[in-house]
Parts: structure tokens; sequence; C-alpha cells
């Protein structure tokens, strides 16, 4: 393409390298291409653990000046969106190697979840433009900006969450296997009918009224603690939903009228809650993690659907209402927003809770509480000032992100934050939908082969005695090497096994591969963790054998 003007894009020789004139614009120094890009390059100071973002890096000068004066733990990423410009790879005069990442990307979504396909934990990231192609196409490379620093953000977030609930997440899988052998997978669950969504934000309480003069036109799927405030106005919700891992939101379903409700449960849900329902069970896994673990228990069907990791019970509870059923999905009482003292609809368990405690020198626990977060005042969809935190909104913008454009999802008398969804607040409004979408409200009963169940549970019990082995392996080569016998070989079979079962250091830094001696303090880390999960396995399998 050298010098060829009916080429939009044209290399010309210069001083030293080359230079681009592409639609117009001369895209290097027209004289010193290099040696421009080479001192700009040498000016950079970047911090170890960055993530550095190279728009367009058209023949690469500077690139690999920069990967040599990197700290420790960086990643250069090149991007570039143009077809021509992203062909220059191949050109003689590329500096371009294999080993630098180097992405054609069509659009700023590609970049969604970059960090977790990465799995690296940078603390900064940094925008470094070395060329003017970037501004052919400056606001598609800062979208690709933001896209991977709230890809960060969401990273980061979830290695708190795995560090902090990571292990109890792996044991509620596996004790609630015994109980999804003998229920369902959610995606065995059909609802043909529209579905309200009932959260315990205090817009339930505008809904009720119209909830219960339309209740045979709709499913109701409630969250836990939406029950109370549902069953004390006389409205029995027709599934619940249950995600948290632990023991805290247990007293929201202690009443025998809730036992025989369908009960929809994360695999990662407190098992107790399980147990305390009677009727049908379907199960769906959070996939909280990229773990190698998941994906093998995904593979061989030990464990339901994998869906995305949401955060929130109420933007969970949406998501599968959309899965289950393809008619209109409402909400309510999902407002991730509150009034000073109102932070929950009547009933719910909070507010009892804070009824409960009052007294006259405490005064109300509901409102001082309101005041004790981290408050963003904010306008609610009907324009009114309202609260949230920096917890909630992020729920909200989360929220929004997921439900954009879609025209099946209504929220029903919101006085939430969430802006871009149709809001039906009239009674006229909402009856019409619910008309124009209605015939025999049901939902599709699902039945479980005996020969299904014995089937699962032997993989199950083949599987978990596997995990047992490598379990065994582990402590013995742990044990071994602390007393300092063959440190390298029992190091290296170690790495080996944990690096397939993962679960078993689901919040300790990653084990470089480059390393080639663990230390003590890893080793016996990795060891408490053999033996918790050994004996939950154990019990696990002897609880499978017992229902088999």
């Amino acid at each position: 393409m050298e010098n060829d003007k009916l080429s939009p894009l044209s290399l010309i020789k210069a001083k030293e390298g080359y230079t681009l004139l592409y639609r117009g614009i001369f895209l290097y120094d027209q004289f010193n291409p290099v040696s421009k890009i080479s001192q700009k390059i040498k000016n950079i100071h970047i911090k170890p653990d960055t993530l550095i973002i190279i728009p367009s890096p058209l023949l690469f000068y500077g690139v690999r000046d920069l990967h040599k004066q990197l700290p420790p733990r960086c990643y250069v990423l090149c991007i570039e969106c143009d077809n021509n410009l992203y062909n220059l790879k191949d050109h003689p005069e590329s500096q371009y190697s294999h080993d630098i990442k180097y992405i054609y990307a069509s659009s700023p979504d590609y970049f969604i979840n970059f960090i977790d396909t990465i799995k690296m934990p940078f603390r900064n990231i940094v925008f470094l433009p070395i060329n003017r192609g970037y501004l052919l196409y400056k606001d598609f490379y800062l979208n690709c900006h933001d896209t991977i620093n709230k890809s960060l953000k969401h990273f980061l977030k979830n290695t708190l969450t795995l560090y902090s609930l990571g292990q109890r997440y792996y044991i509620n899988i596996f004790q609630n296997m015994p109980s999804h052998a003998k229920h369902f997978d959610i995606k065995d669950l059909v609802v043909t009918a529209p579905v309200i969504v009932a959260g315990a934000g205090e817009s339930l309480e505008e809904s009720i009224p119209f909830l219960k003069k339309y209740r045979s036109y709709f499913k109701i799927l409630a969250l836990d603690t939406s029950l109370r405030t549902l069953t004390d106005s006389g409205i029995v919700p027709d599934f619940i939903i249950a995600v948290e891992s632990q023991i805290y939101n247990i007293s929201d379903f202690h009443d025998n009228a809730f036992s025989k409700i369908p009960l929809i449960a994360d695999m990662t849900s407190y098992p107790l809650t399980s147990r305390l329902f009677k009727g049908d069970i379907y199960y769906f896994t959070s996939g909280f993690s990229n773990s190698r673990f998941l994906d093998k228990c995904v593979i061989t069907g030990l464990i339901p659907s994998i869906i995305p990791p949401l955060g929130s019970v109420g933007i969970t509870a949406v998501y599968i209402a959309l899965k289950i059923s393809c008619f209109p999905v409402f909400y309510t009482g999902i407002d991730f927003s509150f009034t000073p003292g109102k932070t929950h609809a009547k009933n719910c368990p909070a507010l009892l809770s804070s009824l409960i405690n009052l007294t006259r020198l405490s005064g109300d626990k509901n409102y001082y509480q309101s005041f004790t977060r981290d408050l963003i005042q904010i306008k609610n969809m009907r324009g009114g000032n309202v609260y949230t935190t920096s917890t909630l909104n992020s729920y909200a913008g989360t929220f929004s992100e997921i439900l954009n454009n879609n025209n099946r999802v209504y929220s029903l008398f919101s006085c939430g934050i969430v802006y871009n969804i149709n809001n039906v607040n009239d009674e006229n409004s909402f009856k019409d939908l619910l008309v124009s979408a209605s015939q025999e409200v049901s939902a599709q009963a699902s039945t479980k082969n005996p020969d299904d169940l014995t089937t699962l549970s032997n993989k199950m019990v083949s599987f978990l005695e596997t995990q047992l082995e490598i379990i065994n392996s582990i402590i013995t080569s742990g044990i071994n090497s602390l007393n300092g016998r063959n440190e390298s070989e029992n190091n290296a079979i170690i790495k080996r096994l944990i690096h397939e079962s993962d679960y078993l250091i689901p919040q300790y830094p990653f084990i470089s591969d480059n390393e080639n001696v663990i230390d003590n303090v890893k080793i016996k880390y990795i060891l408490l963790y053999c033996f918790r999960f050994k004996k939950t396995i154990e019990k696990t399998i002897r609880i499978i054998l017992h229902l088999s």
C-alpha cells in the first residue's frame, strides 16, 4: 500500500520508519515517527499491577520499548476497531509479535467481562494513546476504556465477595447436592402467565390492593423478605426465591404456611432453607467465580443451570422471571431507595425487629439506621426526594443495564431509581396489560423420574469420591512437604491438584505456575481447607447414599 494514492491508507517513508496518511490525517509524526514515540514512552511512569490500554497501535512503534520498562504484574492491551489499520500488523515494517495482546473489536461490549477472562487483579488502568490513530474513533476507544474500568470494578467486587464468602458458597453447593438430586433444575420450570416479582421495598404497599384484585391473572414470585407483608395482606405467592448463603434470613421462612410453596433456590444458598420446604424446589447456580471446578460440575450435570452473578436477590428474581415466562414481567418493592424511617414495606422482618426493640430510650431504630449509612440524596422516577446508598445505587445501575430496552419488563407503582423501565402507575394500565396477556394462568408441573434420581445420585457419589481422593493426596503431600520430605515433588503435586479443585483456595491469592516452592504458610492454609471440605464431602456422600 506504500504511496498508493488510490488506497485510503498510505505508508510514507520518513527519516526513520514510516508515517501513515489515512483519511487526510498523518497518524504518526511526518519526520521522526519512531523517536518521537520512544521519547514519549521513556517519560511514562507506570505503577505495578497496571493494565495499559493502547488504542490503535498501528505499526506498534514504541510498544516493545514499553514492555521492556514495565514493572511487575503489568499487562498491555492493544485495541483496534478499523480493519484497514488492524491489518497493518502483518506489514513488514510492523513491530507486532504474537506475544502482544491485540484485539480487533467492533463494540465496547466485547470488554464487559475482560478482567474476569484474564484473571489479573489490577489496581490501576492507564489509557495510553501513542499516536493519532485513536483520534479517528476517539469516542469508541473511550467507551472501551470505560467498559474495562467497569469490568475491573466488577472483578474487584467479586474478589472481595469471594474473600469473605467463597468458602461458604462451595460448602453450600456440596451440601445442597443431595436436595438437587431429588428436585429440579430451573430450566424445568415453565410459567404460562405474567409474573409479578415482589420485593420488600416501600412501593410494595401501594401495589398490594391491585395484586389482590387481579390475583387470577398472574403468578407471584416473592423475595424472602416480602413474605410476611404479602401473607399478612392475604396474598399467598406462587414461588419463593432464596439466594442468601448465610443464616441471617432463615427466620423469614419459619412458618408452616410457606413450606409447601415451590422454592427457587441458588445452589449457594444456605442449605437449611431448602430443608424447610416440602414442595417442589427448582435450583440454579450463580456463576460467582470462573472456577474450573464449577465448569466440570456443569459439564457432568452435577449442578443446575448457571446464571450471571447479579449480586441482588431482586435483580436475580427478575432475571429468572424472564427466563421461566414469555409473558410480561412486573416488579414491585424493588426500589433501591427509601424515605427515612421507611426502609422496607410494613410487616417486613427488618421493620418488625425495630418495633420489637423500640423503647423510650432507644427510639425508632429503623429511622436512626436510615441515617447511619453512606446516604445519597436522589430523585426517584416520580420526581420525589429519596435516599439511596452506594451499594443500592450500584445495584440500580446493574439492574438498569440488564433491563435496558427490554419491552417485557414493567415496574409496578415504583418509587425507585431505575429510570429506563416502563412504569405502570395506574390501575387501568395494569389491567390492560394483564388482559392483553390473559389466558389460563399456570405453571408447568415437573416430575422426576426415579431412574434419573438414581443415575444422578450415582454420578454425584462417584464425583465426590474422586474429590476425596484428591484432598487426601493434597493432605499427604502437604504434610510431607512441611516435614521437609521431597518438597519440590510434593509442591508440584499440590499445585497440580488444586489447579483443578480450585474450591480449596477460593479466597487465597493465585499460586503462580512459576512458583517452584509453596511456602509453609500457604501449605498450612490449604491443609486447613482440605480438612474442612473433606468433612463436608464425606457427610454429603452419606446423605446421598441414604436418600438413594
